[in-house]
């Protein structure tokens, strides 16, 4: 880096960094056949569904880099999702239910872990949603 640029402070250098790294995923993107960046990193992590860290991994990028970058394009970033991200509304039903097959069957048939649905419980105290 010219000796002019040392003192820009940690926003410059990060925007460096993510053009930097624009630049060359674009040659990269170019190489595979891909119209560009966005396509590339559109394609890949929201139609084929590939995580941040594996592309990263792929691309010989670093997740913090690319995360970045793919923010700067205008990519949408999806929360972490999974097994525990599931909403269950407390109905007095649902209640009854695990007075009934308890909490680690109901948990399972919702498709959540049963220690995330028990600390639910507790932070409901039990009660249905109003």
């Amino acid at each position: 880096m010219p000796r002019s640029d040392r003192n820009l402070g940690p926003i410059t250098i990060t925007k460096i960094r993510i053009d930097r790294e624009k630049a060359r995923l674009a040659k990269v993107a170019t190489e595979l056949g891909y119209e560009n960046t966005q396509h590339m990193l559109h394609e890949l992590y929201v139609v084929q569904n590939v995580s941040i860290a594996k592309i990263s991994a792929r691309l010989f990028t670093p997740y913090r880099t690319l995360y970045r970058t793919m923010l700067a394009l205008g990519i949408k970033i999806k929360s972490r999702g999974g097994r525990n991200n599931v909403r269950t509304e407390i109905t007095a039903e649902l209640l009854a239910e695990i007075a009934r097959d308890g909490v680690a069957a109901v948990a399972e048939r919702l498709g959540v872990e049963p220690s995330t649905f028990s600390a639910r419980l507790k932070r409901t105290k039990g009660e249905p949603n109003a």
